[in-house]
């Protein structure tokens, strides 16, 4: 099974395609196409994940420990984006459900 999300980052106007993929029972590969320079460089360090650390909070989690040591800014949704495309490989979020709601998103309203 493999899992594809897309961030598209209207401010910076990036788009990123995240493909998460179940390597074994223990372990997601990450793979990162993006028009972004500073994801490029994120997604050398992020090639490969163990499910038990997918669910650590933000200060423990490697998608978010990696990301603050590269040049992302904070307001970055990429690794949002690999969170969701990596609980969705394992089966922690539903394809179903994910099909049948709308998109997430930040909207400014004033």
């Amino acid at each position: 099974m493999t899992t594809v999300f897309e961030v598209k980052s209207s401010i910076c106007s990036n788009t990123t395609t995240i493909v998460a993929e179940k390597i074994d029972s223990a372990r997601i590969a990450i793979s990162l196409e993006t028009s972004c320079p500073k994801i490029k460089e994120y997604s050398e360090q992020i090639r490969e994940l163990k499910f038990f650390d997918i669910c650590k909070g933000f200060t423990e989690n490697p998608i978010y420990v990696i990301a603050a040591s590269t040049p992302l800014t904070p307001n970055c949704l990429v690794p949002c984006g690999v969170v969701m495309a990596a609980w969705t490989e394992v089966e922690m979020m539903s394809k179903n459900l994910l099909r049948s709601v709308e998109p997430h998103s930040i909207k400014f309203i004033k």
